[in-house]
């Protein structure tokens, strides 16, 4: 598995230095045009991991390596594993450069354009905390969306999985806002949104849930890669 994981992160090195620059830029512009910090940070924690997962699964097809490591002392399981475990890495990097351009960010327009940015990119505005916090509940979220794509590209493949996506994503919307609307009046929003509820417990909640989605699709991607015909 450890061979997996580093053929994952030695692929995507270039590919992944052009992702990080195009997402720095575009969190800029996202946070000056909503004026608020933490969608810069939440723009950073989700894009990089979630556009790696499409990238380094089109680089399987398109040169070949699914085949190609058929021929390694690996087996399927591990390759399946390997993948979860590459795709997690990105997920811890992205989470550390979100946190870290969310407070650059802050800094440089509360120091040098102060005169002009709105008072909800300055760094005094929002505690480290809370912009790690916004980091972990985007990561939460890209969690989940490997946790339904990865065993529909193990399965089928980059190509036809990703039509499958959407589908699965679709639905999975549905049902959730079929949840709320029978479900809602059981939860205290109010007493959640006031602030009542601490803050990183909520986000560990929420981060556990992933966690144990994503763990339980790794296991269901590697049944389903073990029996795939290349």
């Amino acid at each position: 598995m450890k061979a997996m994981i580093f053929s994952d992160l030695i692929t995507s090195k270039n590919s992944f230095a052009q992702l990080l620059g195009m997402t720095l830029f575009v969190a800029i512009f996202i946070a000056a045009g909503t004026s608020t910090l933490v969608t810069s940070t939440a723009c950073i924690a989700a894009m990089v991991p979630f556009m790696y997962l499409f990238s380094i699964s089109a680089y399987d097809e398109q040169n070949g390596w699914e085949r190609f490591r058929l021929t390694l002392p690996i087996s399927r399981r591990q390759v399946a594993y390997g993948r979860y475990a590459s795709m997690m890495a990105i997920v811890l990097i992205a989470l550390v450069v979100s946190w870290l351009a969310g407070m650059a960010i802050g800094f440089v327009a509360e120091n040098f354009f102060a005169e002009i940015a709105p008072r909800g990119l300055f760094l005094s505005e929002w505690s480290p905390l809370e912009l790690f916090a916004v980091g972990v509940l985007a990561e939460a979220v890209i969690i989940i969306a490997a946790a339904v794509s990865l065993p529909l590209i193990m399965r089928f493949g980059m190509t036809k999985g990703s039509r499958l996506v959407p589908v699965i994503m679709v639905f999975a919307i549905c049902m959730g806002v079929a949840f709320f609307s029978s479900g809602v009046d059981a939860l205290d929003l109010e007493a959640l949104i006031s602030g009542e509820f601490d803050l990183m417990v909520a986000v560990a909640v929420i981060l556990l849930a992933a966690l144990a989605a994503y763990v339980i699709s790794a296991c269901i991607s590697a049944r389903l890669y073990e029996t795939r015909e290349l």
